[in-house]
């Protein structure tokens, strides 16, 4: 699991196990890399514990400033990120990442913020592949991140984490 560092960035995890049954033949045993983005520390810490669990190498940042400075500099196959964040303007790092990396998976995840402004909705248009409105289950959040990454893990995964966020 990422453990973030004094200054509020990010400090990227050992290899993760991948899962237990095995890839397919020929298919590329390293595990799929994940960033998460989320201002609120728990809520870092339970999101990568979930994708920890599915076999995912997890690495976090608290703003959308660091997490594009983070995907500039490391190759990552998803992005998981909140859209309201303190200082930040998330929408726009979703609009750089789909731009910068048009391979990459994104989820955006919002608990509202401005009525009268679809955050979500906003982030689909600007290119993000999924959406999930806080709270959500926690198993909603595994089968997307099982469809993206083809693991299929869940029965085996987080038992200790939230089953909601």
């Amino acid at each position: 699991m990422t453990v973030n560092d004094q200054s509020g960035g990010f400090r990227p995890p050992g290899r993760v196990a991948a899962p237990q049954d095995g890839p397919p033949e020929g298919r590329d045993t390293s595990p799929c890399r994940l960033l998460i983005v989320d201002d609120d520390e728990s809520v870092r810490a339970v999101l990568a514990r979930v994708a920890a669990s599915l076999g995912f190498e997890v690495a976090t940042a608290v703003d959308g400033r660091t997490a594009a400075q983070w995907l500039a500099a490391t190759r990552c196959q998803v992005l998981l990120t909140d859209i309201h964040m303190p200082e930040t303007d998330d929408l726009e790092l979703i609009r750089c990442a789909r731009t910068r990396w048009p391979s990459i998976v994104i989820v955006a995840m919002s608990g509202g913020g401005n009525f009268g402004f679809d955050y979500l909705r906003t982030a689909q248009l600007l290119g993000a592949d999924h959406v999930l409105s806080k709270p959500f289950e926690i198993g909603t959040l595994a089968e997307i991140l099982q469809r993206v990454s083809g693991v299929n893990a869940w029965a085996t995964g987080p038992a200790a984490a939230a089953s909601s966020l």
